[in-house]
């Protein structure tokens, strides 16, 4: 994994790699793996990769929707966070510098991963927004709320 986590980011010196403690049921069910490197200035980046059809299909829908939320400002007000992919390797092109592996990287996440439908209240942490009305001073010198 720190070798397609290399070809796929070049500028990283990839330091060392370890299994990730976020399993996700459905992308080992398309084939995709998932395993955590360290560069060699301790930065920790997910890594997912996948040689079968499926996971490499699902793993460039996983690009794209990230490229999306990406430009989407309203997600800043929730407790959770999305991909943020740093590089992507599709193994579907001709000339793949991972071959047929496509290979995701995106900065990683501490916590569990859990589907969208199992989040609670308390895991989105909506923050509503107030405006305080503005203090005005009037002409007779006495205060009024604008």
């Amino acid at each position: 994994m720190a070798a397609l986590a290399s070809a796929a980011m070049p500028n990283a010196t990839i330091a060392g790699t370890r299994d990730s403690e976020q399993v996700n049921a459905t992308d080992k069910g398309y084939g995709i793996d998932h395993a955590v490197v360290q560069d060699a200035a301790g930065k920790l980046y997910d890594t997912f990769a996948s040689n079968t059809p499926k996971g490499r299909k699902r793993l460039a829908g996983r690009v794209r929707a990230a490229q999306t939320l990406m430009g989407n400002r309203e997600l800043g007000g929730l407790g959770f966070d999305v991909d943020r992919v740093l590089a992507f390797s599709n193994g579907e092109q001709e000339r793949s510098v991972t071959g047929d592996v496509s290979v995701m990287i995106a900065t990683h996440h501490d916590g569990q991963a859990r589907p969208l439908t199992l989040l609670t209240l308390d895991d989105c942490a909506v923050r509503i927004f107030c405006r305080r009305p503005a203090i005005r001073c009037s002409p007779r010198g006495r205060f009024a709320r604008s």
